[in-house]
């Protein structure tokens, strides 16, 4: 399916710009070019998933994402990690100030609008291709978090 450049193109993306969360291992990067070939060019690509993110790296993540020039796709190409970072990505829209805080207080919801995502899960299990929800680890304070909003159901989850 990643291959097919007309579902990605006039099905799935619609034109729009997108970036792709994955991992950075060569079965990822081949699976990240064909996607590449079929619907063109990221706008980013984030590679550098954790397993159980942590919140530290994923503010260093997120500031990747305040200079786009676009208002991008999330594609989350990987296992409930990626799928997970990809969200707090969504949320996040490339301010991490106002994501913790809702994430950490509850605060702020109404103001939340995540981008959209698009899950391509490559593993099975967490099921987090089909919910709102996304687990992220603040491991220096020993804290787990869920994340959850309606919005940050992915509008399409790809499962071959």
């Amino acid at each position: 399916m990643i291959e097919s450049s007309r579902a990605w193109n006039e099905s799935l993306l619609n034109g729009r710009p997108y970036v792709l969360v994955t991992y950075g291992e060569p079965y990822f990067r081949s699976l990240a070019a064909a996607l590449e070939k079929s619907a063109g060019k990221p706008l980013l690509v984030v590679e550098d998933i954790a397993p159980n993110p942590d919140i530290a790296l994923l503010e260093e993540q997120v500031s990747r994402f305040a200079s786009l020039p676009a208002t991008p796709v999330i594609v989350a190409l990987g296992g409930g990690s990626v799928i997970d970072s990809a969200k707090v990505f969504a949320a996040a829209r490339g301010d991490f100030a106002a994501m913790d805080a809702f994430l950490k207080k509850r605060a702020g919801a109404e103001t939340l609008s995540p981008w959209p995502l698009i899950a391509v899960p490559t593993t099975a299990g967490t099921g987090s291709e089909v919910t709102s929800w996304g687990t992220v680890w603040d491991n220096a304070a020993g804290s787990k978090y869920s994340l959850a909003h309606p919005g940050l159901y992915p509008e399409v989850a790809l499962v071959d």
